[in-house]
């Protein structure tokens, strides 16, 4: 029996290992990334689920990186350094 075959293998069998057939998805076939729910569908309606770390899943959704999201908490960081600093 076989393992079973993950996202990335049928991706990569599908679209950049082999060309196009008549039975087989083109090269630029969708590939639908939903970040808000950690999903990956392919046009065939396989679907995935993906590990993101909670952090990074935030920036990417905010449209962030780490500096920019350290800069938009400066009024907290601020009113701590005072309370611990003096």
């Amino acid at each position: 029996m076989t393992a079973p075959r993950t996202v990335f293998e049928k991706v990569w069998d599908a679209h950049l290992v082999r060309p196009a057939t008549a039975d087989s998805p083109a090269p630029n076939a969708e590939v639908t990334i939903d970040l808000e729910a950690r999903t990956v569908r392919l046009s065939d309606g396989t679907t995935a689920s993906f590990p993101l770390e909670p952090f990074a899943r935030y920036c990417l959704l905010e449209g962030i990186d780490e500096l920019s999201f350290l800069l938009s908490q400066d009024t907290s960081i601020t009113s701590h350094e005072a309370r611990a600093f003096g």
